[in-house]
């Protein structure tokens, strides 16, 4: 680990993640194969905790390889579980920073890039949403959504806040919501993936000219390109 011959890496949290981002890599002429989970290369489970452990494994394993180009995107998660971007950004300092890696900006205008003092290539980081709010992946769609999906989704959040049995932890309801809106489109079922693809119309459930959508675009092609 990293693979042989491999120049890039995107570790992510998940195998949802994983579909969604070999679909906006695609979108963006970028490889898709450069997308990989914690248990793709390691025993650890596919979870942010996970992307933590892997992460050393990685950078201890590149060797002299100074042109591997890796990236890493995380959920900031909810400060009232004791979590949220600080958290998960003092984490990801303390994960790396054995390896000579520093903050170069902290604008999350483009996404967090940290530069290496032995010359190593730079490190991208993207907390989900936004690299400042609290949230995870699902509040990223959610701010990313097409107008035309506008109502739909209003209705699948409204049903999922009426709900009489509510099974699903508080901090799963974006998860909860995002599910839904995806069960009630044309093809029921599909996974995060799906809000990538291009229908017939030639539209995308996700809106591409979105500011959020548009910076996270950007840091993967400061990263990769």
């Amino acid at each position: 680990m990293p693979p042989k011959n491999l120049d890039k890496m995107l570790l992510v949290e998940g195998i949802a993640d994983k579909g969604l981002f070999e679909q906006i890599c695609i979108f963006l002429g970028l490889e898709k194969d450069i997308i990989f989970l914690p248990k793709d290369l390691t025993t650890y489970r596919n979870t942010k905790e996970g992307v933590f452990h892997t992460l050393p494994h990685i950078l201890q394993q590149r060797g002299g390889d100074k042109d591997l180009k890796l990236a890493v995107i995380i959920d900031a998660d909810y400060i009232r579980h004791g979590k949220g971007y600080s958290k998960a950004l003092e984490r990801f300092k303390q994960e790396i920073e054995e390896y000579g890696y520093h903050l170069k900006n902290g604008d999350d205008e483009i996404g967090l890039i940290f530069e290496n003092e032995e010359g190593f290539s730079d490190l991208g980081l993207w907390i989900m949403p936004n690299n400042q709010d609290e949230g995870m992946l699902e509040d990223w769609i959610k701010c990313c959504i097409s107008k035309e999906e506008y109502d739909l989704f209003q209705q699948a959040s409204d049903t999922v806040k009426n709900l009489s049995n509510q099974r699903f932890s508080e901090h799963s309801r974006t998860k909860a919501e995002v599910a839904t809106w995806l069960a009630w489109q044309k093809k029921p079922g599909e996974g995060l993936y799906a809000t990538m693809i291009e229908n017939k119309e030639g539209e995308r459930l996700l809106d591409i000219q979105h500011p959020l959508f548009q910076a996270l675009a950007r840091w993967l092609e400061h990263i990769f390109k």
